[in-house]
Parts: structure tokens; C-alpha cells; sequence
């Protein structure tokens, strides 16, 4: 029975190996998160801060009674607050695309009577 003792002791230690080097694989790919975690919060931050009055191409998300319509717009970027008479909608917010890979800013918006309405 001793050699069944030795192959036991032997599995768990590549079974220790094994298990440390994920959880040092674990570490790395944490860090790694927090680097994208971070770069996507400033993303978002600058998209927020800096879009408005920007001069640009940009997307426009509205909520409609017959669902969500997306379009493409050129011109200045409106900010959180902003009318769009073209369209009689509110701007709710501004944010990054919600198309992937998509650098645009998005105006999420409303129709006026919907905002007025959320705001009694």
C-alpha cells in the first residue's frame, strides 16, 4: 500500500500546482478587468462631458410608441435637457453608441409629451 500512498501524495501536488497557477492566471486576467473597466469609465465620461456642442456625426436613440427608432444626425451634439423640435423630443441623456465597435456619440431622447408626462 505504500506505493498507493506516494501516487496519491504525487497527485495532489500536481493537483496544489495546478490550482496555483490558475489562481495566478486568475490575478492577471483581474488586473486586465481593471484596466478595460477603467478605460470604459472614462470612455463613458468623456462621451458625456464632452459630446455636447460637438461638431459631429452622431446617432439618436428615440423611444417611440411603436418602439425605439435609431437614425444617424450631423451637426452639434444637443446635452441632457436640450429639446430636438425636428423630432419634438426631449434629450434624456447623451452616452456612447449602442452599436459595438461604434465611436458616435447617441442622444437619447424622447418625445416631449412622454417626458412632460414621466415629470408630474
Amino acid at each position: 500500500m505504500p506505493e498507493a500512498s506516494g501516487q496519491s501524495a504525487c497527485v495532489g501536488q500536481l493537483l496544489a500546482a495546478a490550482v496555483d497557477e490558475l489562481e495566478g492566471d486568475l490575478a492577471e486576467f483581474r488586473e486586465r478587468l481593471e484596466v478595460v473597466e477603467a478605460r470604459v469609465e472614462t470612455r463613458l465620461r468623456s462621451v458625456e462631458t464632452e459630446a455636447p456642442g460637438l461638431e459631429c456625426e452622431y446617432l439618436v436613440y428615440l423611444a417611440t410608441p411603436g418602439g425605439y427608432r435609431l437614425t444617424e444626425t450631423r451637426g452639434a451634439v444637443p446635452a441632457g435637457g436640450d429639446l430636438l423640435a425636428e423630432l419634438d423630443a426631449a434629450v434624456l441623456r447623451v452616452g456612447p453608441s449602442p452599436l459595438p465597435g461604434d465611436a458616435r456619440p447617441c442622444v437619447f431622447a424622447m418625445p416631449r409629451w412622454t417626458a412632460a408626462s414621466r415629470s408630474d
